[in-house]
């Protein structure tokens, strides 16, 4: 649900000339503007101009024209409806909308509508929305908007707890940033005597911890003992039949209490030494005696603590059962619908269930639970924290005809859903857990912890991808202080080191290779050859990655200079590049001359012998992880240019190419078109064309890359 509508849009763009904006959306106006007002005429790449540009400095680029971000391929119709200007006999006049009184009382209402639909909107919806309405907060917790004529805390903004809390985390970001920003600028015999405290939590002092154990329930005892020095009541369950405990983590946090776990054959002699440790009075016992057999609780009883169990027939009654507890402890609320039989999404909401005090109900699939039916006269507002592979839509329709709001926050799979988490409800400070995404006892003892921490969980497993995007979002968070729950047979050191190293070196190496050059022209059509298409459109893309601030950018070549393959590949080697993009153009020539158009993308595809042996997607060689990852990152760049380009889809190929071949990271060749195609030529020699290329393949590289 988009709240900007489009009369704000122009209102808000009109009111950039006579009023304060500042931030990224300030800029994103003055950079339209500028590039619609400029741009009367078509900039075209001929051989000349471009190789009159190669002898002269790099000018970087540093606007996207109207006609390029709209042509993305995302939020199309958005961006053409914030076109500042309409035109007149050829000329260019401002767009201002009469009645001021009129338009300020359209931005309130629009504003009241972000307000309103909050609890609705996906995140980048809120992040839209955050530097539309130029919110900010004070050391007071009031929110405020640097747009004069609108007044956020009239409207009861500061009420809304996760607006507050994203707001308080932007502004210290932008703190820490003005820190390192200052830095950067001063000169480095002042640097070397200031105190770096303040910046060392993102430039070196990266703090890695773990709390394991000899096996689950010793980590339940070494979580109990960081976070709790006494307790008077401490939550049992059953460490190897846990699904009893998925909804313990809110009755936990309400007593303020550890959870300890036990077998459905014994208590250990370390978890009664833990409890006395504790000085505990009360257990909770949560399952029935198939869970938490009624020997144990005897044992427990015998040293003279007071023992209740809260069961029920099923994990779902169960659930229901904690729930009831928790609201008559703490009045109704927010409750969390996850699926009874798959526990990731039930681990991510937990931290959010504890530390607001909100019961996690289970339901399956296909159907809304009877269990659950019996609380919906009790609770109105609901969260369903997985897709609709998990719990149907048809159980989403049944629970909102039942209660008076009902909001899914869904995701591809477990660990989407675990950043979208993190995302909605935010962490405090910049401290993370660590969790497994398969292996899940570890985390529902230590969620009640970082519960009370107002932290969260992340979730990751051994799969470089997802490590990957783990490590991408701490640092986009400022994230560094993790603590991994559990032992190295849970998650490896590996992921000790990554986390330990996650600030050494941030930024991804990307190698552009523009193919061809000096004594190879590759084809030459309509004055133009392909070795100056192919410099081109690098040296626009590599200012675009560059400028992004997520990428170091090596080019083969930057200039009219013959390289053989062998010497491109091994250089990229020798970098170690994270990817490598070869930039080409097409043509069929002979016979066939002007009848091909479009773009095509190559990976490798190894051969015995030879040079062709084209091949489709069918017949990778997957199996490769480095073939892998290149079909991954061909799939990312690929549809993003037919999207942005509108060229023809020649599709996604392999073939044993050179620079694919010799290359050991993750490979692509992009033919961004035909040359010998008359009218294709006259699209893609154009520099407008060719940013709008450079762009897409931009963030076709991001994605890959998780940013």
């Amino acid at each position: 649900m988009q709240c900007i509508n489009k009369r704000l849009k122009k209102l808000l763009l009109a009111l950039s000339a006579t009023i304060m904006l500042s931030g990224n959306f300030g800029s994103f106006i003055s950079t339209i503007v500028s590039a619609s007002e400029n741009n009367e005429t078509e900039d075209v790449v001929t051989e000349a101009v471009v190789q009159d540009g190669l002898n002269s400095k790099d000018e970087s680029i540093n606007e996207v024209t109207r006609e390029e971000v709209s042509r993305e391929g995302s939020n199309e119709e958005d961006i053409q409806d914030e076109a500042p200007t309409d035109r007149v006999d050829g000329e260019t006049k401002e767009v201002f909308l009469d009645g001021a009184e009129d338009s300020y009382s359209d931005m309130e209402k629009s504003y009241m509508d972000f307000l309103n639909s909050y609890d609705e909107l996906t995140e980048e919806e809120i992040i839209e929305n955050l530097d539309a309405f130029q919110l900010f907060i004070d050391d007071e917790d009031t929110i405020h908007s640097m747009i004069e004529v609108l007044e956020p805390k009239e409207f009861g903004a500061s009420q809304n707890k996760d607006l507050v809390e994203r707001l308080q985390f932007i502004r210290e970001e932008n703190k820490q940033k003005s820190v390192v920003n200052s830095l950067m600028t001063t000169p480095l015999e002042e640097v070397s005597n200031m105190n770096m405290m303040s910046v060392s939590s993102t430039a070196n002092n990266t703090t890695v911890e773990r709390i394991a154990g000899q096996n689950r329930m010793r980590v339940a005892e070494n979580i109990s003992r960081r976070g709790w020095s006494s307790s008077d009541t401490v939550i049992i369950a059953n460490g190897y039949k846990f699904t009893d405990a998925l909804s313990g983590t809110p009755l936990a946090a309400h007593h303020n209490a550890p959870m300890l776990l036990v077998s459905d054959k014994r208590i250990d002699s370390e978890t009664l030494t833990e409890i006395a440790r504790l000085k505990a009075r009360n257990i909770i016992i949560l399952g029935g005696p198939h869970s938490v057999p009624e020997h144990i609780s005897n044992t427990l009883k015998n040293r003279g603590l007071n023992v209740r169990r809260i069961a029920g027939q099923n994990r779902y009654d169960t659930s229901r059962m904690i729930a009831e507890e928790v609201i008559s402890l703490r009045g109704p609320s927010t409750a969390h619908l996850v699926n009874g039989d798959a526990y990731a999404d039930a681990v991510s909401i937990s931290t959010v269930a504890g530390r607001y005090k909100q019961p996690i109900l289970l339901t399956r699939a296909n159907e809304l639970h009877p269990e659950v039916r019996k609380l919906t006269n009790t609770i109105k507002d609901w969260r369903i924290i997985v897709g609709t592979t998990s719990i149907s839509n048809t159980d989403e329709n049944q629970l909102k005809s039942r209660v008076s709001n009902a909001t899914r926050l869904a995701g591809k799979d477990r660990y989407e859903v675990n950043k979208r988490v993190l995302n909605h409800w935010g962490i405090s400070g910049r401290k993370v857990y660590i969790g497994s995404g398969t292996a899940f006892a570890d985390i529902l003892t230590g969620s009640i912890l970082a519960s009370r921490e107002n932290s969260g969980v992340l979730l990751l497993d051994e799969r470089d991808n997802n490590i990957q995007t783990a490590e991408n979002y701490a640092r986009n968070k400022g994230l560094n202080h993790f603590i991994i729950l559990g032992g190295t047979n849970t998650l490896s050191n590996r992921i000790n080191e990554r986390f330990r190293d996650l600030y050494k070196s941030s930024k991804k190496i990307i190698y552009l290779d523009p193919g061809h050059g000096g004594i190879d022209s590759g084809p030459v059509y309509g004055g133009i050859s392909e070795k100056t298409l192919n410099l081109s459109l690098a040296r626009i893309l590599r200012d675009y990655l560059v400028s992004s601030g997520k990428y170091e950018v090596v080019m083969s070549r930057n200039s009219d200079t013959f390289l053989t393959l062998e010497q491109r590949a091994n250089d990229a080697n020798a970098r170690n590049a994270d990817i490598f993009v070869s930039i080409h153009y097409n043509a069929m020539g002979g016979v066939n001359a002007g009848r091909a158009r479009g773009i095509e993308t190559f990976i490798h595809h190894r051969v015995s012998s030879g040079f062709g042996q084209e091949t489709n997607r069918n017949a990778f060689l997957t199996s490769d992880p480095r073939i892998r990852d290149s079909l991954r990152l061909a799939d990312q760049i690929h549809p993003r240019l037919i999207s942005a380009t509108k060229l023809n889809d020649r599709g996604i190929k392999g073939n044993n190419f050179g620079v694919l071949r010799m290359t050991k990271m993750p490979a692509v060749l992009v033919e961004y078109g035909f040359m010998d195609n008359a009218t294709e030529l006259s699209i893609i020699r154009t520099t407008q064309h060719q940013r709008i290329a450079a762009m897409a393949t931009k963030n076709g590289i991001d994605s890959y890359f998780g940013f």
